[in-house]
């Protein structure tokens, strides 16, 4: 995302687990897969189970999304890829706090797909519909 150079083909990674996968699980919810994996020399109960959380340029993955998180610092934030959605629960009440969840949910938008568009060369760009002036 902010760093290129950390970038990895997230295919050739699906690809390799799915060789060493001993069985496949498709998830519907954000479209993705989850790899059932055991070492050569282990019995069943060693298997373990590897699901990859690609929310970068993935609107599959966005349009899915119905969580919402609390920062450490005490912020309701409705999407992974912004900061300009964060809602402070600072000194609020609990029925302020299930109000302010409720809008947080109400007013999500997912982010590649909508808030970021692909342009005519297949570049993200953001919406300007979300820009403030």
């Amino acid at each position: 995302a902010g760093r290129p150079e950390w970038a990895v083909d997230i295919d050739r990674v699906h690809g390799w687990l799915a060789e060493q996968a001993d069985r496949i699980e498709h998830r519907e919810m954000h479209d993705r897969n989850r790899y059932w994996v055991s070492p050569d020399d282990a019995d069943a109960t060693a298997t373990g189970m590897v699901e990859i959380v690609d929310p970068v340029e993935n609107s599959t993955f966005c349009a899915n999304c119905h969580r919402v998180r609390v920062t450490h610092e005490g912020h309701l934030k409705g999407c992974l890829n912004r900061n300009d959605d964060l809602r402070s629960m600072g000194e609020m009440t609990k029925p302020e706090i299930r109000e302010t969840f409720r809008e947080t949910v109400a007013t999500r938008v997912p982010y590649y797909g909508e808030y970021m568009t692909r342009d005519d060369d297949g570049e993200w760009t953001f919406n300007e519909e979300y820009i403030e002036v």
